[in-house]
């Protein structure tokens, strides 16, 4: 059964935290599979790849597996258990598809998800919400909702289990924001009482034990005025700009990086390639207009075409025509006002059959009539053309089509950059360089092309599928001067009610070439030429990191920043989970309490939060196969830090924490394993230590 009957507020504890993960893997999982058998190794694999060794992780236990299965059930994942295959639900086939985001799926689900507690049906985020109405709160805390009289939790002997996870679903929706601690925080753009009138109950006659039946009430939009449409640009709730900040070591690029993992997932696109038979035959661009004489209608109806020239170099190249050779009718013209752009519209694909008269007629057998398809930058004024070797050509010509070989490509949906000092416009944008070219004779020389940058690439992307979205991760992004890399791009950053660059800018003749090359002629119209220029569209994303430290390297502008949204990481907000350790005086130390015992003490004596010990200030591999911090590491990475950096002229913090106030005999202490810290450290760090294995014993 599906609906979850207990006497209390009741989740499963498999995958902690990595909510929106996992529910994006399992779709994957299931929809990429051809037997149960496969999905359950697919999921087991990813389980295994995320499991982090704390508590209520995933290890690899058939029993923690059927539990993970039941999260898939209970959360609509999967539709139909029936037969050799599951069988996903619409709204996860989304995602699967990479048409709507976990979070998404989080959000609509949530409306609808219910629990029966103790024989009454209860829609949890309604009742979180009409406690938040009641008390008039635009924030929620992990006690409060342990008092939400309906979840029954205080018969719970430690509720703290099930409001964990509720929390890790939640914050991973589009109604909260999460402050790192145990408080929910409102974020979404309608009221609180707007959601709460939009959550549903189950219509009376609805079977909750049947899997189908639940899956569909689960994953429905029951209430029309719901305002979680997936529309053209996916995800619209979220910043097209915004700049991660805080001080170094918080994970601020581990943490964006698992959000653009989760945000903006690469995606399969099938497309068609043409490729040249071992016969070599050639393809030949041909005209079927003999002066102001349309000749296509004959030429179609007859299975045939003829040469309008008896002589000259049409009538030459024609020559050269053999039987098996593709011929594709073209007309070459141009669109648009003032600035003119050239077109070429293909009408018919065939082979040559016959040749009835060299370099006149020839006998055709079609293959595709009444085409029409309009290629963007290509003009082919002459009447006859070998394009063989034109594969981009070829591919834009024969996409869309079943004559040739079919394949898929993976698009990634996402592209990331560092700024340094010396970073350029050039680099980020477009700019000349010089490429070794091979000559016929072998012989190499130095030549100049257009090379794009990481924004043209993204831009491109998101021409290209309007439906997808992208996102350009800019790592460090006052490593250099913003301003001056961006150069006029800086005007793309105003975006318009739609999403889109309010004020396009003009491109370049090589920008411009670019963008035809590499779009069909239908996304160019609808894109450059419809907006007169280069624009971002409403599928494209900026997102970038910035240390909170190091804004005296390239302070911003206000003009430039007030085009950004930024978003603070805490020093703790993205704190390790892992049970890393330190050995002091042969005592062994959770690390967080040791560094958070360090800080405490360091931020009441003034030091600033760029300067604290952050979670990722260390990295794994500074620890050993037990976990235990390396010597090395704790030397000459991490003490050296503290007494070059931190301590290097402030003698009376020295003394507050260490025996010595010198580098080099603490150095000698280490080594002769005699105590570097001073007695008030140790006390602290101890009560901190005793605090934490108190309540473990508690649970």
């Amino acid at each position: 059964m599906a609906l979850k009957k207990s006497d209390y507020l009741s989740f499963d504890v498999q995958v902690r935290t990595k909510k929106k993960e996992w529910i994006l893997a399992s779709a994957l999982a299931i929809k990429n599979s051809s037997t149960k058998e496969e999905s359950a190794k697919k999921i087991r694999e990813f389980l295994e790849l995320i499991e982090d060794g704390s508590a209520g992780s995933y290890t690899g236990t058939d029993k923690q597996f059927k539990s993970f299965y039941t999260m898939l059930l209970e959360f609509g994942i999967i539709e139909d258990t029936t037969g050799n295959v599951y069988k996903l639900s619409a709204l996860a086939e989304k995602v699967a598809n990479g048409d709507l985001s976990p979070k998404y799926y989080l959000t609509k689900v949530f409306l609808n998800y219910v629990e029966e507690i103790k024989g009454e049906l209860i829609n949890v985020l309604k009742e979180i919400l009409n406690y938040m109405l009641e008390h008039n709160l635009k924030e929620i805390n992990k006690n409060q909702i342990q008092e939400i009289e309906k979840f029954k939790l205080k018969e719970v002997k430690d509720p703290r289990g099930p409001i964990n996870q509720l929390f890790a679903y939640l914050k991973n929706t589009e109604y909260f924001n999460f402050d790192g601690k145990d408080t929910l925080i409102w974020e979404s753009k309608y009221s609180v009482e707007n959601i709460k009138n939009q959550c549903c109950f189950p219509e009376d006659g609805i079977d909750l034990g049947n899997q189908i039946e639940y899956t569909k009430y689960l994953t429905t939009e029951h209430i029309p005025q719901t305002n979680f449409e997936i529309s053209k640009n996916l995800n619209r709730n979220l910043p097209y700009q915004k700049i991660v900040y805080g001080a170094p070591g918080t994970g601020k690029s581990y943490g964006l990086a698992n959000e653009v993992k989760i945000e903006f997932p690469n995606f399969i696109n099938p497309i068609n390639e043409f490729n040249v038979s071992e016969n070599n035959e050639k393809i030949w661009l041909v005209g079927a207009t003999w002066g102001n004489l349309n000749k296509y209608p004959e030429f179609i109806e007859d299975n045939k075409w003829i040469n309008g020239y008896d002589s000259g170099s049409d009538f030459q190249r024609a020559e050269k025509m053999s039987i098996g050779d593709y011929i594709i009718i073209k007309t070459a013209y141009f669109t648009g006002e003032g600035n003119k752009i050239p077109t070429l519209e293909i009408k018919a694909i065939g082979k040559v059959k016959k040749i009835k008269i060299v370099g006149k007629e020839i006998e055709v057998e079609w293959l595709i009539k009444d085409l029409s398809k309009k290629i963007i930058g290509e003009n082919f004024r002459a009447t006859v053309h070998d394009i063989s070797q034109r594969k981009n050509l070829l591919n834009k010509i024969f996409d869309d089509t079943e004559i040739f070989s079919k394949k898929i490509e993976e698009v990634k949906a996402s592209q990331r950059v560092t700024f340094y000092d010396g970073y350029t416009y050039g680099q980020f944008v477009g700019a000349y360089k010089p490429v070794m070219y091979e000559k016929e004779n072998e012989e190499k020389e130095i030549g100049y092309e257009f090379v794009v940058g990481p924004l043209l690439k993204q831009v491109l992307n998101a021409y290209k599928y309007p439906k997808k979205d992208f996102v350009l991760v800019i790592e460090e992004i006052n490593r250099a001067k913003a301003d001056r890399i961006f150069g006029d791009v800086f005007q793309l950053l105003d975006r318009n009610s739609e999403g889109d660059s309010e004020y396009p800018i003009l491109l370049s003749q090589e920008q411009d070439n670019y963008f035809k090359e590499n779009l069909d002629g239908e996304r160019y119209l609808e894109t450059i030429a419809k907006k007169e220029g280069l624009y971002l569209p409403n599928n494209l994303y900026i997102w970038a990191t910035m240390n909170s430290a190091d804004q005296g390297v390239y302070p911003m502008d206000t003009a430039f920043k007030r085009r950004w949204d930024f978003e603070y990481i805490p020093l703790n907000r993205n704190r390790r989970e892992e049970e890393f350790l330190i050995e002091i005086d042969k005592e062994k130390y959770n690390w967080n309490d040791y560094r958070d015992t360090l800080n405490d003490i360091l931020g009441e004596q003034g030091i600033t939060e760029d300067r604290l010990i952050s979670p990722y200030f260390l990295k794994e591999t500074d620890f050993d196969e037990n976990k235990i911090l390396k010597t090395s590491s704790y030397i000459n990475k991490f003490l050296m830090y503290v007494f070059d950096d931190i301590l290097k002229h402030n003698n009376r913090l020295k003394e507050a924490l260490f025996t010595e106030k010198n580098f080099y005999k603490i150095f000698e202490k280490i080594e002769n394993e005699q105590k570097i810290y001073s007695i008030n450290f140790l006390d602290r760090l101890k009560a901190r230590a005793e605090k934490v294995d108190d309540e473990t014993t508690e649970e």
